[in-house]
């Protein structure tokens, strides 16, 4: 698991590394974007009942995705119950994520694909057919003023 857990790091990565000096001012004063730590978006899921985040059914909704973090880290977080291809398909479809930017929603989407194909290597089958999944699930819009989508 050490090494899915890098693999979130060194994508999110790519982000904060956007997100210093200048930039990251500009891109918080004209769109309110900041990121979150990974061990802070890890304290806050490990907040719920564990029995909620094993549950791959279940439905996370993440309103300001970003560059996916949330979500991957969800994922991450479900990975004890994931033994299958249809494991893994269950677990990404029930993500969901709502992003103003186009560029972060493309990021959030490539995220998903990149730790879902990791996953499944790790785990030793091969990844199932994910983009449609992840391209209906991860959205472009304003969550805040198109709450329907």
């Amino acid at each position: 698991m050490k090494e899915l857990d890098k693999i979130v790091k060194e994508l999110v990565k790519a982000k904060d590394d956007t997100m210093t000096g200048k930039n990251a001012k500009d891109r918080a004063k004209k769109f309110a974007e900041v990121t979150t730590s990974i061990d802070l978006i890890d304290q806050q899921i490990l907040l719920l009942p564990k029995a909620v985040i094993l549950d791959l059914s279940k439905t996370v909704l993440d309103p300001c995705t970003g560059d996916g973090r949330y979500l991957m880290r969800y994922l991450y977080h479900r990975l004890p119950s994931i033994k299958t291809a249809d494991d893994l398909a269950q677990a990404v479809s029930t993500l969901y994520g709502v992003e103003l930017q186009q560029e972060n929603v493309t990021r959030a989407r490539n995220n998903m694909l990149a730790l879902s194909r990791a996953i499944a290597g790790h785990l030793g089958f091969k990844a199932p057919k994910l983009q449609k999944i992840i391209n209906n699930n991860i959205r472009q819009g304003d969550f805040l003023h198109e709450p329907t989508f």
